[in-house]
């Protein structure tokens, strides 16, 4: 759910149009990065600043790894706080 979903869901409507004004400006000006590859002019553009692809490639590797034990964790800390508390059962 995005950001802006969430607003109009929440009727904030005004923060809803900001937000969706960010939106566009975002994509126009990446649109225009694309558009002038140069990051400084003259001497860096965005093929010569790019990593190399073996560092590109471990750093996709451990993105999914971080994403696979932070995704466990939640699974676990989820699981331990909304269970049904069953403390009172076993005194009765």
């Amino acid at each position: 759910m995005s950001c802006r979903s969430v607003l109009l869901w929440r009727h904030r409507f005004a923060a809803a149009r900001i937000a969706a004004g960010l939106a566009v400006a975002g994509v126009l000006w990446g649109w225009v990065a694309a558009r002038y590859p140069d990051l400084v002019v003259g001497h860096a553009t965005v093929a010569s600043a790019a990593a190399p692809e073996a560092n590109l490639i471990a750093m996709i590797i451990v993105t999914g790894l971080g994403m696979a034990v932070i995704v466990a964790s939640m699974f676990v800390l989820f699981r331990l706080f909304f269970r049904p508390d069953t403390s009172d059962a076993h005194h009765n």
